[in-house]
């Protein structure tokens, strides 16, 4: 089990869940990915990647959307051996589908300075640093209280809210 992995960005994230799935370890599990990952519809595109991957796993029903807004929170029922659950957060927005897009908003409410969130991740990343003096975005938002992490993190929320919800079941 101490099989190290690899950071994931993309739907091969779900490759990871397999992983822990097969060693018996049955979520539920939360998956934080950028929109920018995604080809056209994201029920669709998860469902494809679980097939055409062959996971050790199927998707038991309809993957559900978290209804928070217009926000991007999946709720998605799969069965192995067991059945268990995972929550896809889907972070950014069409103008920039990234989570720099959050960080950026969190920026310009305690900070008042808009850095661009579609540039270069690395630009990016500087930016941050020269305007607050920390890189990490846990730092940032460190200290927000739970109505701005659901202002600024809405979907982020509803999906740990779902997780919630799921253990508590």
């Amino acid at each position: 089990m101490r099989e190290k992995f690899e950071p994931r960005t993309t739907l091969a994230i779900l490759n990871v869940v397999a992983h822990y799935v097969k060693a018996s370890i049955h979520g539920p599990f939360l998956v934080i990915i950028d929109l920018e990952h995604f080809n056209t519809d994201i029920a669709e595109d998860v469902k494809n990647q679980i097939n055409r991957e062959k996971m050790g796993f199927s998707i038991k029903e309809e993957i559900k959307e978290i209804d928070y807004s217009d926000e991007k929170a999946l709720l998605i029922s799969c069965q192995n051996v067991k059945d268990f659950s995972i929550v896809m957060c889907v972070m950014g927005d069409k103008t920039c589908p990234k989570t720099e897009f959050h960080i950026a908003k969190v920026i310009e409410y305690k900070y008042g300075v808009w850095i661009d969130p579609c540039q270069d991740k690395e630009e990016f990343r500087k930016r941050v640093k020269q305007t607050t003096g920390t890189k990490s975005y846990g730092k940032l938002i460190k200290n927000l209280g739970t109505e701005d992490l659901v202002k600024f993190f809405p979907q982020l929320m509803q999906a740990m809210k779902a997780i919630e919800e799921i253990i508590n079941s």
